[in-house]
């Protein structure tokens, strides 16, 4: 069953406002980027929603704690899914997976990861992610390993 990225990753994320007052202007310009490249898969606009996650990617490095970085590349790759470039969007999410130490974070990027292979019928690499995304906390993928897992 083919599956959108883009409204799983609407549903999964949330842009948040940074709490901390003493953001730095890295910060403030990766979040801004997040946010836009955000409101333009809600537009429809997967080509220049992917031009604002670079503008996160290219500026920061992901490491275990920075979400901004990691809502971005979970962004990028709801839009590369989106384009049809399933490969890319799973790349993007590995990557997310292998670095962050951000529960909710590492959860969405199996759960989206897991959305990947299986629109791509790798319904093992599937069921796996979603299996991790479960036990993370996502339980929608519950549902979809009863719907597509033996």
């Amino acid at each position: 069953m083919k599956r959108t990225l883009i409204v799983l990753f609407l549903i999964l994320v949330a842009c948040k406002e940074n709490q901390n007052s003493n953001t730095n202007k890295n910060t403030d310009f990766d979040l801004s980027n997040t946010k836009k490249g955000t409101e333009q898969l809600q537009a429809g606009n997967s080509t220049l929603a992917i031009e604002y996650f670079n503008k996160v990617i290219n500026n920061t490095e992901l490491n275990s704690t920075n979400f901004i970085v990691a809502e971005a590349y979970i962004g990028r790759a709801t839009a590369k899914g989106e384009l049809g470039d399933e490969r890319g969007a799973i790349s993007d999410l590995t990557k997310v997976i292998n670095t962050s130490n951000v529960k909710h974070i590492k959860a969405q990027a199996y759960f989206l990861r897991g959305v990947g292979y299986s629109n791509m019928n790798e319904t093992d690499s599937a069921c796996y992610d979603w299996s991790k995304a479960g036990e993370l906390g996502i339980s929608k993928a519950y549902e979809y390993i009863r719907e597509d897992c033996n």
